[in-house]
Parts: C-alpha cells; structure tokens; sequence
C-alpha cells in the first residue's frame, strides 16, 4: 500500500483540497487493513457522488461495503469495472438494479483470454 502513497498524492495534487488518501484497502468489512465506504462516508455529504471502481477483483466487496451510500446518496452515478470475475458483470449489475439505480454496460467486451467478458457497468440512480 505504502508505495502508493507518493504516486497517488502527486496524481491528485490538484485536487489536494477534496482528495483525502487513506491507506487500507476497501471492502464490505472495517478493520485493520480495511475499511467500507459506508463507515469512510458515515459523516461526509452523501449526495453528488460518482463512485469510480477498478479494483482487481474486488468491486463486489467494496460495494457491499457501499450499500447504505448508495440507498441514502442524492444524484449517485458509477462506473464499476466487471470484467476482473466471471459472474462480475451480472452480480454488479444485480447489485445496481436491486437497489433502483440505472444499469448499462459499455459496448463491446474485454478478452480475458479464452473469455470475453463486458469491461463497465455504469449508470445512475433515477
């Protein structure tokens, strides 16, 4: 995690001021080495949000960790990557519906050799 933090920091030097970098990693459990995006944003403006997810393998987790965000967020839109597992794309997309948020897929696929799988889902709640 650690070698990160430099590229990171100087990636969002622009937006230093609304960028806070936190060194664990996200999921659907709070501990030592993770945290969920409802206890990260449990004090913090919950509206206007475009979450962002291209986390090698991990989006079902970290979104399971978002549930609460996701329910209680004014104007939310996503992009979440789905090409990392293989049933990312129809879980995500599950995940997105259940909860009334619009779900589309990029057009085209992304080859996992010997798979084809759809590489974005993105869409917004209504």
């Amino acid at each position: 995690k650690d070698m990160w933090i430099e590229p990171l920091s100087a990636t969002f030097k622009p937006w230093e001021d609304k960028t806070e970098i936190v060194k664990k990693y996200v999921g659907d459990v709070d501990g030592k080495e993770s945290i969920r995006l409802d206890s990260f944003m449990a004090e913090k403006e919950r509206d206007d949000i475009h979450i962002k997810m291209d986390i090698e393998g991990a989006e079902q987790s970290a979104l399971r960790g978002a549930r609460q965000l996701l329910v209680d967020g004014k104007n939310m839109s996503y992009s979440v990557c789905t090409y990392h597992r293989k049933d990312d794309a129809r879980a995500i997309g599950s995940f997105f519906a259940s909860l009334g948020y619009i779900v589309e897929f990029t057009q085209g696929y992304f080859m996992l050799y010997p798979h084809l799988r759809k590489a974005v889902c993105r869409g917004k709640k209504e």
